[in-house]
């Protein structure tokens, strides 16, 4: 189901600290963020690993920005991630048709490799794909909306989140082979597996 596929990546995002920022009410954006910050600004920019110039600048001019009123924590919004309106969407595609995957790695066919794919191994950050489900508490997002824990469900598509069929996992190399493409340019490595989680 496209819900179970939105909170693998919404998870992936929330690591990563990004989300879609359509229908976040606790999370103000653009003037409404500076405002919302007020005398915190020096402390939020610290933490950012930047300057106040720069942190205003950014609030100021990037629509997916955003500070979250509760957790007093930055968060950035993809829009385009936001789950669209209407209709689910149909089955992801065919893992070939994402297109090139970063050179380090062989092309993974093999769905075995599903949950053992790193898009850059030994690589200082990770961006941990997760689709076998998590439960999320102590985090910004539990103390914005007031909920702990979050509890994330696996991907599943066919109804039977206990295990993965075939067109899970050839879905699930698809996925993570996009993710690896955009982020083929940074010394980050895009993993579908426990083991990106430490290092």
């Amino acid at each position: 189901m496209a819900s179970s596929l939105m909170a693998a990546m919404l998870l992936l995002m929330v690591s990563a600290g990004c989300v879609s920022g359509a229908g976040l009410p606790k999370v103000a954006f653009g003037e409404s963020a500076i405002t919302a910050i007020g005398t915190e600004i020096d402390r939020v920019a610290a933490k950012a690993r930047t300057t106040v110039p720069q942190l205003l600048s950014l609030l100021s001019k990037s629509a997916d920005l955003g500070f979250g009123l509760a957790s007093k924590r930055l968060f950035y919004a993809c829009k385009g991630l936001a789950a669209p309106e209407g209709p689910e969407p149909g089955p992801q595609a065919a893992p070939g048709d994402v297109g090139p995957i970063p050179p380090t790695n062989a092309d993974p066919t093999d769905l075995s490799l599903a949950f053992k794919l790193h898009s850059r191994p030994g690589a200082p950050r990770r961006i941990v794909l997760d689709f076998t489900g998590h439960i999320t508490t102590g985090t910004g997002w539990n103390e914005d909306y007031g909920l702990d824990p979050i509890v994330t469900p696996p991907y599943d598509i066919d109804g039977v989140p206990e295990s993965f069929s075939n067109t899970e996992l050839s879905n699930i190399i698809s996925i993570w082979r996009g993710v690896a493409e955009d982020f083929a340019a940074f010394d980050v490595s895009a993993g579908s597996g426990q083991g990106c989680r430490r290092g």
